[in-house]
């Protein structure tokens, strides 16, 4: 066969090559990478018992994250276990009540009086701490009950800005 003399034949004689070269390897790769029929790559053979007793074993613990990636994972399989669990989907569903629409919009209440701003607002007082007396065991270490969470911290007192954002020095 005579070479081509045409750009146009050179690149559809480089094009067939290169598929016929991939059409070669592309068993090989497949099977590197997805297993053969009969034996995948990262998956063992299990007894239906042992799967059964998995899904059953999960749904006593409502374990819903793994049911749901097993109903993700394979379907089929997870439908055809299910159903020999004897496991049924509830022919209704509570449906959530339709919200009714109001017939006239809902009168927004007045918002509450806020406080000036320039008067100090003082917070709900914070209760003292009381610390009742450490229990011992004999000879042994005394035990020290958990430290009780801190309580709301009162506002920082109001401060009057300038101008240029920084604060006002006292007036008295």
């Amino acid at each position: 066969m005579p070479p081509p003399t045409n750009p146009r034949d050179e690149f559809d004689q480089l094009q067939t090559s290169i598929i016929d070269e991939i059409k070669g390897d592309a068993q090989a790769i497949a099977n590197g990478v997805f297993g053969t029929q009969g034996h995948q790559l990262g998956q063992t053979a299990v007894s239906t018992a042992y799967l059964e007793q998995v899904y059953r074993q999960a749904y006593l613990d409502n374990n819903r994250e793994f049911l749901s990636q097993e109903a993700l994972r394979d379907p089929l399989q997870f439908e055809k276990v299910t159903d020999r669990l004897g496991v049924v989907i509830p022919e209704t569903l509570p449906s959530p009540a339709p919200p009714s629409a109001p017939s006239q919009p809902a009168a927004v209440p007045p918002p509450p009086s806020a406080p000036s701003p320039l008067a100090p607002t003082a917070g709900p007082p914070v209760p003292a701490l009381t610390v009742p007396p450490v229990p011992t065991l004999g000879g042994a270490p005394p035990l020290v009950p958990p430290v009780p969470p801190p309580g709301p911290l009162a506002p920082p007192p109001a401060v009057l800005l300038g101008p240029n954002g920084q604060p006002l020095p006292p007036s008295a």
